[in-house]
């Protein structure tokens, strides 16, 4: 604390404080509490405290080694200009720079991952002997084989882009920390760069439900009611078709190494969004769709609950801000995630791709032997991955949110403006969990 001569002004009449002038000043009505003996220092309740000190603005010090408090009013227009324009990438640079490569660390130990390009078929092979923990299918296993698209915004143009519903991409309205509400751009204004072709319906859910087929246990855990001997799912998903279907989206002949979609396998990741298939599809920031990718898995943006309070005491401890706008974008993107999946327009996209994906569930069910009963096993198990999302999100959600509150309680922030707008920006989110809810709910 200085004046505006350089002179500590502890030693003083008259302390000053100082607020940068580039900004919105974070403080207002600043006034010293206390007077006559100085027993009464304290501030309001709608008040915090930025300092005390012995002689506050008199000239005399306080007796019985007493001390006057500095209070100030919270300028809360002031904290919603803390922006959460940063990268989440940077945690996981990997996992941005391919579409993909984040969808495949759920169950490793069940899944032999080959390398594949940024929209390229990416095969995946489940052992049936690890994932049941029996000898008995010792040798057995089964591939998924996803489709291939055009990454980027490459699935603007071409064949199949006819297809797109929303000729378009979102992000976020605004880069206020406390902001949640997205914005559309259309496909003329999208920045050239930064930005990926996003699947409403995320290719790892393919993988899951086949998981569920095979086990018998819905991703919530419980147990399905349709359930399916392991090998005849083997048997089945990869078979060709013996009768002629209609054609999935558009001829392709953009694309020299297309090849058909023959089996279940092929016609149900074609749903999910390929060269000739785009009704499911749209483009999102590379770091909203890393947060939606990791959100849609089941996991925690940030890590694990040890490993998020390692980042907020990065913020406690040394005030560092890059941390503390990653942390507050994490819990702002979650909100992010499920307002877009949740938005009127795109909504028209979710529900035609998905009762495309239900009619493909349908023709496997009638023409596929081995996969009879999977609609209605698809029926019972997309409702189900769906509620454990929100479930597994909402849980992540409030933790956090309440791990921050917790850990800096009023008489924690006091004197440093930049954890109060932290923490108000946090108290804004938290308001808003009931925004986290299936995109399949009525």
């Amino acid at each position: 604390m200085w004046d505006n001569i350089g002179f500590g002004t502890v030693f003083k009449h008259s302390n000053q404080y100082c607020c940068p002038n580039d900004g919105r000043i974070a403080l207002l009505d600043c006034h010293w509490a206390g007077k006559v003996d100085y027993a009464d220092n304290t501030c309001g309740g709608s008040e915090v405290t930025l300092l005390t000190d012995e002689r506050g603005n008199s000239y005399g010090g306080c007796i019985w080694c007493r001390q006057r408090t500095l209070c100030c009013t919270s300028n809360t227009e002031a904290y919603q200009t803390e922006s959460c324009d940063v990268d989440l990438c940077d945690l996981n640079q990997t996992a941005c720079d391919n579409d993909d490569v984040g969808e495949i660390k759920a169950h490793l130990n069940h899944l032999e991952v080959r390398a594949a390009l940024p929209g390229q078929p990416r095969p995946k092979t489940i052992q049936l002997a690890k994932l049941l923990g029996t000898a008995i299918y010792k040798g057995k296993e089964l591939t998924l084989t996803s489709r291939p698209y055009w990454p980027g915004l490459k699935s603007l143009k071409g064949d199949g882009s006819e297809t797109l519903v929303i000729k378009g991409g979102y992000s976020l309205l605004k880069d206020a920390c406390s902001s949640t509400a997205l914005k559309f751009i259309p496909a003329a204004s999208l920045p050239t760069k930064g930005f990926q072709m996003e699947h409403l319906r995320e290719i790892n859910m393919i993988e899951k439900f086949v998981h569920s087929l095979l086990t018998g246990i819905k991703y919530s855990g419980d147990s399905m009611t349709n359930t399916f001997d392991p090998l005849a799912i083997v048997a089945g998903w990869n078979k060709a078709y013996d009768v002629t279907l209609p054609r999935i989206g558009f001829i392709v002949k953009d694309a020299p190494l297309f090849t058909e979609p023959l089996t279940p396998n092929d016609r149900f990741f074609e749903t999910i969004g390929s060269y000739a298939y785009r009704e499911g599809v749209s483009f999102l920031p590379d770091s909203l769709n890393l947060l939606k990718r990791t959100l849609m898995m089941g996991n925690s943006p940030l890590g694990t609950i040890n490993n998020f309070k390692c980042l907020v005491d990065q913020v406690a401890n040394k005030g560092d801000e890059v941390i503390m706008k990653k942390v507050t974008g994490s819990i702002q993107g979650t909100i992010g995630v499920f307002n877009y999946l949740n938005d009127a327009a795109l909504h028209v996209s979710f529900v035609a791709a998905g009762k495309t994906l239900t009619r493909e569930m349908g023709y496997a069910d009638n023409y596929i032997p081995e996969l009879k009963g999977i609609l209605a096993a698809w029926k019972e198990w997309e409702p189900d991955y769906y509620a454990e999302v929100v479930s597994r999100a909402s849980g992540w959600f409030t933790d956090r949110t309440r791990l921050i509150m917790q850990r800096f309680p009023n008489s924690g922030t006091l004197k440093n403006p930049a954890i109060m707008k932290f923490v108000y920006d946090t108290t804004l989110l938290a308001a808003q969990r009931d925004r986290i809810k299936s995109p399949l709910a009525d």
